[in-house]
């Protein structure tokens, strides 16, 4: 398995942002956002597709890919986690993670925000130690001229030292066809129970 560090984002890492680590499902990788990444991102998918022998996959796994980089630029996000070519089922499941830092506004603390979720959202601590919590968002979003379900789920825990005015968002959202069944899914279900394992090693270490 590979391990997620704070070496990965390099300079770009907010100055009060501790060091940590999580282990990754064997084969994911992170990237950064640049427009560069995303170029290689696409070859990437082309040549996917192409060993596959599933061309018809391919205008799926690129609408994905582009997708999935605009939005992590547009939300200020520090990395985006994504399976490699080698990881089992990632051609019938594209699937994503984004890291960024989510702060509290004036008017509302995390801590609200966290309430919110817990009483309004379905949110779960995400394991016995309730360092994250967690809950799950669910849409359609058009994709390659098409409509595809995008099954999100985020994981909140707070930065230590930033009395709990800041924290570390981690995004996993997963496309799909929109006529599947999400609560009885067991592809689905599969990919979120391998990334919750593997989010619950995340440990702060300074």
């Amino acid at each position: 398995m590979n391990s997620l560090r704070r070496e990965l984002i390099g300079d770009s890492a907010p100055a009060d942002l501790p060091g940590f680590t999580m282990m990754l499902p064997s084969g994911w990788t992170a990237h950064d956002t640049s427009e560069k990444t995303q170029r290689s991102l696409l070859a990437l998918a082309r040549q996917r597709t192409m060993a596959a022998h599933r061309p018809d996959l391919q205008g799926m796994l690129e609408a994905t890919t582009t997708a999935a980089m605009n939005a992590a630029r547009e939300r200020g996000a520090l990395l985006m986690v994504m399976p490699g070519p080698e990881t089992e089922g990632v051609l019938f499941a594209p699937a994503s993670m984004l890291v960024r830092i989510r702060e509290a506004i004036p008017e509302h603390s995390l801590d609200d925000l966290v309430v919110d979720v817990l009483q309004n959202r379905g949110g779960v601590p995400l394991d016995a130690n309730k360092r994250f919590v967690r809950w799950v968002e669910q849409r359609e979003v058009p994709l390659g001229g098409e409509t595809v379900g995008a099954y999100t789920v985020v994981y909140l825990t707070p930065i230590p030292g930033t009395e709990r005015r800041k924290a570390l968002q981690l995004v996993l959202t997963i496309a799909h066809p929109d006529d599947i069944d999400t609560s009885s899914d067991e592809l689905l279900a599969g990919w979120v129970a391998l990334v919750d394992a593997h989010v619950a090693t995340f440990r702060w270490t300074a």
